[in-house]
């Protein structure tokens, strides 16, 4: 059988969640049976874009103005399908199904294997009416448009396909790479210069949805109970820097760090005391899985999947009250302990060797149903 080329939509320059989940997958398959190539809209070069190359894949930039949206739509689509017969599968990340142009195109131009993989469990960005609407429909017609269905966790699949089947897919990880190590530890705050401090941290991109001008509020008060503690930022995005105006405002600059998007998460998830996820709303956050490997205790949304809860030191609370997360910071500060929860995150599934070989049988069976 003749390799497999999978074309990925949905990758940013982001090194987010997303981004992650499929590099975990891309990193571990076997690249002579499936391969992987992706399609991006930015101009910017996509997340992990020099690893992808030199793994054997390849990154296609469609780029259009706004006054070519008739262009963008009619020809670019088309041109690309069927410029690149060797594309037998479309695996499209998606937060919402308000935007299936690719994956109608795909359909038009005889891509046989169409995946619509939920990533969301609620909108990242506000959809105005038409935009509803036109989810709304394409609803109607997403098991005639995709072949396959697939979601981050099952509070995602419901919200975006409602009654309509699909596949859970863990968002595993390299199980390895994360867990705890004191060495690790040790070189990391040495390095941060964050010796006998205590490390509140968050992992994610300065999305509305993702809350951090919340955490701020949290870590203001829990900074009157622990003198000690320091605040850790990892992400970009554009809300940012009214993140880091809130920070200058309070006067809290010397204890929060801004750290901007890093390619070494893991490292840094290795000097953190506790990892906190205020988000109003999530798919399956792959930083709390992440989190869990390397052993620490989370403070976490409520709003967000209990699907999350791999081990026993997941702490779900109300956005909506700072003093039930203080209160929680605290009580954690005052054990201070790691945890060895390796076992349990490879025993539910979360281990990419296995997930990534799951995978790549999925793309093949995939390929090969089409053909009979």
């Amino acid at each position: 059988m003749r390799e497999i080329r999978v074309l990925h939509v949905g990758m940013t320059p982001n090194y987010g969640g997303l981004e992650s989940f499929v590099m975990n997958i891309y990193r571990n398959i076997d690249r002579s049976k499936v391969q992987f190539d992706f399609l991006t809209l930015y101009g910017d070069k996509i997340a992990y874009e020099d690893e992808i190359i030199a793994m054997g894949g390849k990154v296609y930039p469609i780029l259009y103005k706004r006054r070519d949206v008739v262009k963008h739509f009619l020809y670019l689509p088309f041109n690309f399908f069927k410029k690149h017969r060797e594309i037998q599968i479309v695996h499209f990340h998606k937060s919402h199904l308000a935007d299936l142009d690719y994956l109608i195109v795909a359909k038009m131009c005889g891509v046989p294997v169409r995946i619509v993989h939920a990533h969301s469990s609620g909108y990242i960005f506000p959809l105005g009416k038409i935009a509803k609407f036109t989810e709304k429909m394409n609803k109607k017609y997403i098991n005639k448009l995709a072949t396959h269905k697939l979601s981050c966790s099952d509070l995602a699949g419901k919200w975006m396909f409602d009654d309509l089947s699909y596949e859970v897919v863990p968002n595993a990880i390299d199980i390895d790479k994360f867990k705890f190590d004191t060495n690790k530890r040790d070189k990391m705050r040495k390095e941060l210069n964050l010796d006998n401090k205590f490390v509140v941290g968050h992992v994610g991109t300065f999305f509305d949805v993702k809350n951090q001008t919340f955490l701020v509020d949290v870590f203001k008060e829990f900074l009157k109970k622990r003198s000690d503690a320091i605040l850790l930022f990892i992400g970009e995005g554009p809300m940012k820097n009214e993140v880091v105006e809130k920070v200058h405002k309070l006067n809290l600059d010397d204890k929060v760090i801004f750290t901007g998007s890093i390619k070494n998460v893991n490292e840094y998830f290795q000097a953190m005391d506790v990892f906190t996820l205020p988000s109003k709303f999530e798919g399956f956050p792959i930083v709390s899985v992440e989190a869990q490997t390397a052993g620490l205790p989370c403070v976490v949304s409520s709003n967000v999947t209990k699907e999350i809860a791999i081990t026993d030191q997941v702490f779900f609370r109300s956005i909506e009250n700072v003093d039930d997360w203080v209160d929680t910071l605290l009580d954690i500060s005052n054990k201070n302990k790691r945890y060895d929860n390796v076992q349990k995150i490879r025993d539910a599934g979360y281990d990419i060797k296995t997930m990534s070989k799951q995978m790549e049988q999925f793309y093949i069976d995939a390929v090969k149903h089409c053909y009979r």
